[in-house]
């Protein structure tokens, strides 16, 4: 079987893809020692304000 050629645009999106959903998860799921203020919009509320900009 011939080695798979693989499309230079279509593997960066996959990675800024990847790194967009890493970067999601890790705001979804931040580190137990980082305080939040309770006036701090929900992570979703957030992107969602991101998104409208």
């Amino acid at each position: 079987m011939p080695p798979r050629r693989v499309d230079p645009a279509i593997a960066e999106a996959v990675e800024r893809q990847a790194a967009a959903m890493r970067e999601l998860s890790r705001r979804a799921s931040p580190e137990p020692d980082v305080v939040v203020p309770e006036d701090a919009p929900a992570p979703i509320q957030q992107a969602r304000a991101e998104r409208r900009r």
